[in-house]
């Protein structure tokens, strides 16, 4: 099994000391230790660690908890806050951001070994998810068929060839619009039958021929909130 690496961006030079033992008991490779947040994104950067240990108040231009944001939106990576403070407003500024987890000092090593591991396989599982939504997204937004999601009577997508078959040359003048302002009466009133039989029913509405307004039949496939 592969070493997970481990960054500890931490000021106080004895809390680190004592991560670098427990890390070391716990089987993990520390590859840095750094003091303040400029200095824990360098090394994000060129050593791409698996886990982060981000103390919320680093000293410096920029704390943790910005520190972490920044880390998170650039390289996507994990951070675990750990803090003496545990007021209210304290831990809602950290779990407002992305948070992978929040330890509270002083910490145990069972703890930390708990809420490594955690972070680690929710990162890699958001990952695996974050591409699988990207290929569905790819696969649906060039499919052949024209398909429309509706929530509350509203549009809110329109994939590639829904565009093309209703002549919708830019999306953000539907989106959020009502369907009955896309399609003639009777193939709104064929839609709106569809939906509230399928809400009634709880099934999926059956595939059904419309004409769309430049008169063309055509098979619409939607997917209704």
């Amino acid at each position: 099994m592969e070493t997970k690496k481990v960054l500890i961006a931490e000021d106080d030079k004895l809390l680190s000391t004592i991560f670098r033992m427990f890390l070391k008991e716990l089987g993990y490779e520390l590859v840095g230790i750094v003091i303040n947040g400029n200095e824990a994104i360098d090394k994000c950067k060129e050593l791409k660690p698996d886990v982060i240990l981000m103390d919320i108040h680093l000293q410096g231009e920029i704390d943790g908890i910005q520190t972490a944001q920044i880390i998170q939106e650039s390289l996507n990576l994990p951070v675990i806050f750990i803090s003496h403070d545990t007021r209210e407003e304290t831990i809602k500024s950290a779990i407002s951001n992305p948070s992978y987890g929040f330890l509270a000092k002083p910490i145990d090593i069972s703890s930390l070994g708990v809420s490594i591991e955690l972070a680690y396989y929710k990162h890699k599982n958001i990952q695996k998810k974050t591409i699988n939504d990207q290929l569905y997204k790819t696969l649906i937004e060039n499919s052949p068929d024209a398909v429309i999601v509706i929530m509350d009577n509203r549009i809110e997508y329109l994939n590639n060839s829904a565009l093309s078959m209703l002549n919708i040359l830019d999306v953000n003048n539907v989106l959020h619009h009502s369907i009955q302002e896309l399609f003639l009466d009777k193939a709104t009133d064929v839609i709106l039958n569809g939906i509230e039989k399928a809400a009634k029913g709880n099934k999926k509405i059956e595939d059904t021929d419309i004409v769309i307004p430049g008169g063309e039949q055509e098979d619409l496939y939607l997917k209704i909130f």
